[in-house]
């Protein structure tokens, strides 16, 4: 029995305090939730855009997996494919390595040594490359010919394997992270020996021998042309680097007539780059997106697409982790990330103008914050390639063989007039349709006379005209211009 002095069970203050606890886990459990519902409706969110992604990029019949970029990659006849005939002559000179590339193995024998004579341009050990302008001195001029004569088959192995006009190289995408590429740096070299015999050629007056050695160097290096893949095309803008170097030494050293002028304008067109970013980029997009694929399902950032395949043990320590991102949905904002990043740069790609330069170094720099970000994006941030650099230097070249293009019309001037033109302008339109834009600035090529010759030239990387500068050969270097000069 309760007595006038006894308190309330529960009295108005407990009920207070309890209000208040009740009051404060209701609005914990409301702001859970609300963030709960955020993150769920975030990532269903970024499910949806990913899917409409890919839908679009399937309406424009791009590859999307890796089987579907296999397919994507053009099959050639035999009879067309400059590919065949190159790797039978190779496998001669190192049968172990090219038969465990053509057989698929996970690895391959390591590459027989190359042994090149001391002073040998090019592919010699310590050799700097000779000055354009002067004759070969009498012990490098000794060193390659000789080497020359010993190449002599192999060169013209390699001259009937480039009459066929494609190349198909056997790639295996399925292998992801672990695809091989020994073609590249063989056609690099190849390349480089043409190279070699253009120079002989040009010290010894020889101009159509000399423009047959640069025709096959860009025929090797539109052999790339279809590799889906960043450093394929960028092989292949080195190959055609270096006929437009030949180019610039030939013109250095003598006046050629007309059809010989007419055939380099020739080489000059066929050395177009037009479209290989854009294609490299939906290879890299393939191959990023099979990663997403792998994350998870035991095999980390594993190299096979099928069902037998295993990752490497480099990767494994990362399934756990890449397992929890898949199953919390952290994975989704990664790959939604990773989509909208690589169609912004495929739409860049073919844009060869200084608004299209600065849009894809804006994106480099927009992918990369966002790639820190919560929740993080650690796929795109891994895989994602430096669409900027990689822009500027196919901006770059395209600058010297638009230069190239523009000393040919200022050289077919001089065979006419006797003298050189005092502006580009003077060669429009008999001698140029129109003087070609430089593609890092809304200025037209520009054109300076030298006390001997002239220089055609962009304004290069840096955006300033540092009034025709050559870029420094074998060191890095800032403040430096797209050069073509012709000092005769």
């Amino acid at each position: 029995m309760l007595t006038s002095s006894t308190p309330p069970p529960f009295s108005e203050k407990r009920f207070g305090l309890l209000h208040t606890i009740l009051c404060v886990v209701a609005v914990f459990a409301l702001l859970l939730l609300g963030v709960v519902g955020w993150y769920v409706s975030a990532r269903l969110h970024d499910n949806s855009v990913v899917r409409q992604h890919e839908a679009q990029a399937r309406q424009r019949g791009e590859p999307v997996t890796l089987e579907e970029l296999a397919a994507a990659y053009a099959s050639v006849p035999d009879a067309a494919n400059a590919a065949q005939p190159l790797l039978e002559l190779w496998k001669k000179q190192d049968s172990g390595r090219w038969t465990a590339w053509l057989e698929g193995q996970p690895a391959l024998p390591q590459e027989k040594p190359m042994t090149y004579p001391e002073g040998l341009p090019y592919l010699g050990p310590k050799t700097k490359p000779p000055e354009r302008g002067l004759p070969l001195d009498p012990k490098a001029k000794t060193v390659v010919q000789e080497y020359l004569k010993e190449q002599s088959n192999h060169l013209a192995a390699v001259r009937v394997a480039l009459q066929r006009p494609r190349g198909r190289f056997p790639l295996r995408f399925k292998d992801a992270s672990n695809l091989l590429l020994p073609h590249l740096s063989e056609l690099k070299r190849e390349a480089q020996t043409f190279r070699i015999e253009a120079l002989l050629a040009t010290d010894q007056g020889e101009a159509d021998q000399s423009l047959a050695s640069l025709e096959d160097v860009i025929r090797i290096g539109q052999l790339l042309k279809d590799e889906p893949l960043l450093i394929s095309q960028l092989v292949r803008i080195s190959c055609l680097s270096i006929a437009v170097g030949g180019m610039e030494a030939l013109l250095w050293r003598q006046p050629l007539t007309v059809p010989q002028l007419d055939r380099l304008r020739e080489l000059c067109e066929q050395a177009k780059v037009e479209g290989g970013l854009r294609w490299a980029l939906l290879g890299e997009r393939s191959l990023g997106l099979h990663f997403f694929e792998s994350a998870g399902n035991g095999t980390g950032l594993g190299r096979g697409a099928g069902p037998d395949d295993q990752g490497g043990p480099e990767t494994e320590n990362l399934a756990p982790a890449l397992g929890l991102m898949k199953a919390s949905g952290l994975l989704a904002s990664d790959r939604r990330l990773m989509w909208e990043s690589f169609d912004a740069a495929i739409a860049l790609a073919t844009n060869q103008t200084p608004e299209g330069l600065k849009g894809v170094e804006d994106l480099d720099q927009s992918v990369q914050k966002q790639a820190r970000t919560f929740p993080p994006k650690i796929i795109t941030g891994m895989v994602f390639p430096s669409c900027s650099k990689t822009q500027l230097k196919f901006a770059s070249f395209e600058a010297r063989r638009r230069a190239a293009l523009t000393a040919l019309a200022v050289e077919r001037f001089r065979v006419k007039r006797g003298e050189l033109p005092p502006a580009l302008a003077t060669l429009v339109p008999e001698f140029l349709p129109a003087i070609p834009a430089d593609p890092f600035v809304d200025h037209p090529l520009r054109y300076v006379r030298l006390p001997k010759g002239y220089v055609v030239y962009s304004v290069g990387i840096d955006r300033q005209d540092d009034g025709g500068k050559e870029r420094p050969v074998g060191r890095t270097a800032k403040n430096f211009d797209e050069t073509f000069t012709v000092a005769r």
